[in-house]
């Protein structure tokens, strides 16, 4: 065999995480195993569970099989930090937080998808009166406690479909946003998920680790570093004051068509 080839191990771990990315049922007729959330293809390559909705008696009784099937995958991913074998299958944020047991933000929508992000971040803006009156805010949005998701509409709180959102309630409705979209869609996997990790690697030897951390141990740094991406997430601010000129040479150091 040649030396540059994997071990029949490692090339084991990497092929099961590439199953992985695929769109996949399992069990069959189910939702696939997981999906990428994010702007493409600025946020390509990092992976969420796809939510599943049970419509149907036949749906509910695939519920436990599916759960049962994200703790083995959670099994997996302890496999992998436990034989240090690093794979080409980078999570959200927010999956690695839920792991790690730290509590998940609004603002982690950010690395869930930066334009659902950006909408949210703006409509707060708008909520403030000096640059939206009520009237025109309501006029604008025109949302009640509700979202759809996976192509379901759900209630955010009790009765949501019939309480609007008012300017006085939005950071109300975002809290209850992102948690649903990140969550409370996927509580059933990233349960299991959470389970069939911690049987193999106890919480005690995750303490301290940041969801960046936990990353790094499980990928490796197997992806390549996309610029798109990075885009999405670093901004430049003229601080000192520069000229135009030198601000515009000093960016372009770091490739073209930058944001401004």
């Amino acid at each position: 065999r040649s030396s540059d080839l994997p071990g029949v191990t490692r090339g084991f771990f990497a092929s099961v995480a590439n199953e992985l990315k695929k769109t996949i049922s399992v069990p069959p007729d189910t939702s696939a195993l997981f999906f990428e959330p994010g702007k493409q293809p600025q946020q390509s390559g990092l992976y969420s569970p796809h939510p599943f909705w049970p419509k149907t008696p036949r749906d509910k009784e695939q519920r436990p099989k599916r759960n049962k099937v994200f703790y083995f995958i959670g099994k997996f991913l302890g496999y992998c930090l436990w034989f240090h074998h690093p794979i080409p299958f980078m999570l959200s944020r927010h999956v690695a937080k839920y792991l790690l047991g730290r509590d998940i933000a609004w603002h982690d929508l950010a690395f869930y998808n930066v334009d659902l992000f950006e909408g949210l971040r703006k409509m707060m803006e708008d909520a403030d009166e000096k640059k939206m009156g009520k009237e025109e805010f309501l006029s604008t949005y025109c949302l009640h406690f509700e979202a759809t998701i996976a192509g379901n509409l759900v209630e955010l709180i009790p009765n949501g479909s019939k309480i609007p959102v008012t300017p006085d309630r939005v950071k109300d409705y975002v809290r209850h946003y992102a948690v649903q979209v990140m969550v409370d869609s996927v509580k059933g996997e990233l349960s299991n998920l959470r389970e069939g990790l911690k049987s193999i690697i106890n919480s005690d030897q995750l303490q301290g680790l940041t969801a960046e951390d936990f990353q790094l141990l499980l990928s490796g740094g197997a992806s390549n570093v996309s610029v798109q991406r990075l885009k999405t997430v670093i901004t430049f601010n003229n601080a000192h004051g520069c000229t135009k000129e030198t601000f515009d040479l000093f960016k372009s150091g770091f490739g073209t068509s930058w944001p401004s």
